[in-house]
């Protein structure tokens, strides 16, 4: 790499630093980062056998790797909010950097450098390197293992190159079990290009068996947690192959790789066509290549997984969710670089404008802008100590009965940000009754009391149910909103005079 590049890529790295540490700590933890947190603090054995349980309702559904780095992470740095979330920061960073190398490896410097912009402003990267979940890692891991095996198809006689791919890939499916996706596509561009090669083939053929032996050997003691796992989570049940179901992956997986969440074209429909055009013109463009080896192992990397996901949610598995894209992601990132630097300058300029500033305005307006809000459960706690002070009762309930495992998360992240401040309860039950009476028994005569609930268009009958009961005996003096924005849902605070009425 030259000088030039290298200064390139430093300021692009900067940039990508910035835009991931801007903000960090703005929005409060939501659930599923509250219940890493609280998972995280316990040590490594405890994590292990935690995730391997399915009796836990605040464990994640995922294998061991990021939460024992997290583990050790925080052991030394804390777990406040920046601590915590900053691990991701630095794999969305590192991101950056293997999909440079990546890029660059495949084409040349100019599309890797292509590439690492892309990867730098893209909401969906920033998005996920400002969240404490294992995506940012996943990331990371699935761009580096893309490039090791690029390199050791280079150079089959290097046997360091097949190790550090083996470990890079064993290490992914450790992170997140889409990874397996991912791999079992490069497995079979790997075999396909091996097939093809005139020189070092029977090296090359072995090399990669033995990976493959050593993925499998290495992955067969969490495999037993997977298949647990698989039947906890995959939600089962099929639906009609109606039209709406057969576009709805498809269309999701379309905006993901150019944009983002799904919670972006609530209120930006407008934003999405042209730039989605001219994605897709730089894609065709790329295919036109398709003999090129590097596009080939790009094309397979993201149609492959895709195809799979896509086949699975048609019989009945839902599983064209964003966040699981983000593997796959950075084989798009390049492959929209390459395309764009086949096209002709006139087009290069007026299309690779409008596609930036579509990203740019997506990234400023909502990722940092503050458009899109999780649950304000901080903002909660705020007002609670505003208004009635470190000794204020607070019960929170959950909006599921009598199953409350979906709301956990949202528990354990108002625990974390109320820090034992206030007498709080984490209330369960059966039935709303049961809920109301532990209400009353938890009042313990204070003259104000703070009911904390989620609410949710589909669940709140149930809420209702619970303050019906607690309408009978108190009085409402206060109720307050605290809406996260482009969500279905809000937390709602509401204050009692607990004197009988």
């Amino acid at each position: 790499m030259n000088k030039g590049n290298n200064r390139y890529l430093l300021i692009i790295i900067l940039l990508a630093t910035v835009l991931r540490l801007y903000g960090l700590g703005r929005m409060a933890l939501w659930g599923d980062e509250a219940c890493m947190v609280y998972l995280c603090m316990e040590s490594p054995g405890q994590i292990v056998s935690a995730l391997a349980s399915a009796d836990r309702p605040d464990v994640d559904v995922a294998p061991p790797v990021y939460f024992i780095l997290l583990h050790a992470w925080m052991t030394l740095l804390g777990n406040s909010v920046y601590a915590f979330r900053g691990f991701s920061v630095v794999f969305g960073i590192l991101t950056v950097w293997a999909v440079y190398g990546l890029g660059s490896r495949l084409f040349n410097p100019k599309v890797g450098l292509l590439s690492a912009l892309l990867a730098a402003v893209h909401p969906f990267q920033v998005w996920y390197s400002q969240e404490g979940r294992m995506y940012s890692l996943a990331a990371f891991l699935s761009a580096l293992s893309m490039y090791l095996l690029a390199g050791a198809l280079q150079t089959p006689l290097k046997r360091s190159r097949w190790a550090l791919f083996a470990i890079c890939g064993l290490t992914l499916l450790y992170t997140q079990y889409y990874g397996a996706l991912l791999l079992t596509a490069l497995v079979i561009y790997a075999g396909l290009h091996i097939l093809k090669m005139t020189a070092h083939k029977k090296t090359a053929a072995i090399s990669m068996s033995s990976v493959v032996v050593f993925w499998t050997i290495g992955f067969l003691p969490w495999l037993p947690v997977l298949l647990t796992d698989y039947r906890h989570a995959s939600a089962p049940g099929g639906f009609p192959l109606m039209f709406h179901w057969l576009m709805t992956p498809a269309w999701v997986f379309v905006k993901n790789i150019l944009f983002g969440l799904e919670m972006y074209v609530r209120n930006n429909i407008w934003l999405y066509p042209l730039p989605l055009v001219i994605g897709a013109i730089y894609l065709v463009k790329a295919l036109k290549s398709w003999k090129t080896p590097g596009v080939k192992m790009l094309v397979m990397a993201f149609a492959i997984p895709f195809g799979i996901i896509y086949g699975l949610s048609l019989v009945g598995l839902r599983l064209y969710k964003s966040h699981p894209f983000i593997l796959f992601h950075p084989a798009i990132i390049v492959l929209l670089a390459y395309g764009f630097t086949q096209m002709t300058p006139k087009f290069r300029r007026i299309s690779g404008s409008i596609f930036l500033m579509a990203q740019i305005f997506v990234l400023l307006t909502l990722v940092l802008g503050g458009e899109y809000q999780k649950p304000r459960v901080h903002d909660i706690a705020d007002r609670i100590e505003q208004t009635g002070g470190l000794d204020a009762y607070v019960a929170v309930i959950p909006a599921f009965i009598p199953n409350p495992m979906p709301i956990v998360g949202d528990l354990l992240a108002f625990r974390y940000h109320t820090k034992g401040r206030f007498n709080t309860v984490y209330l369960y039950g059966d039935t709303a009754e049961e809920l109301a009476d532990k209400t009353m028994d938890h009042i313990a005569k204070q003259e104000t009391f703070y009911l904390v609930y989620q609410d949710n268009v589909h669940v709140r009958p149930y809420v209702d149910q619970v303050m019906e009961t607690l309408n009978k005996k108190w009085q409402i003096t206060d109720v307050e909103e605290f809406s996260s924005k482009n969500r279905d849902f809000s937390m709602t605070l509401v204050v009692y005079e607990t004197n009988p009425l």
